[in-house]
C-alpha cells in the first residue's frame, strides 16, 4: 500500500476541513476551543491552489495534507554565474 503525495482538488475542501479539525481535536482541546479555531482550520476550495494544498492519498483516501503559504520565490540565474 503505497502512499501518493499529490495536489488537492478544491472538491476535497470539506475533506481537509473535517481532517484539520479532526487533528487539532486529537490533542484534548474542548468544544469550544476547537469551534474558535473553525475558520482558521477551514479550507475553502478556492484556497486549495493558492495554498498549494498536498495531500498523503492511500488507495483514495486523504491521510493528511499540508498547505503552503505565500508566493514561491522567483530565481534568477545570469549566464556565467555557475563556477
Amino acid at each position: 500500500m503505497d502512499v501518493l503525495l499529490r495536489p488537492a482538488r478544491a472538491t476535497e475542501a470539506g475533506t481537509l476541513t473535517d481532517l484539520a479539525l479532526r487533528s487539532k481535536a486529537h490533542w484534548g482541546y474542548d468544544a469550544e476551543f476547537l469551534e474558535a479555531c473553525r475558520g482558521e482550520l477551514t479550507v475553502a476550495g478556492n484556497e486549495v491552489t493558492v495554498r498549494r494544498a498536498t495531500v498523503a492519498d492511500r488507495d483514495g483516501h486523504i491521510l493528511g495534507f499540508t498547505t503552503l503559504e505565500g508566493k514561491p520565490p522567483r530565481v534568477c540565474c545570469e549566464s556565467g554565474s555557475w563556477s
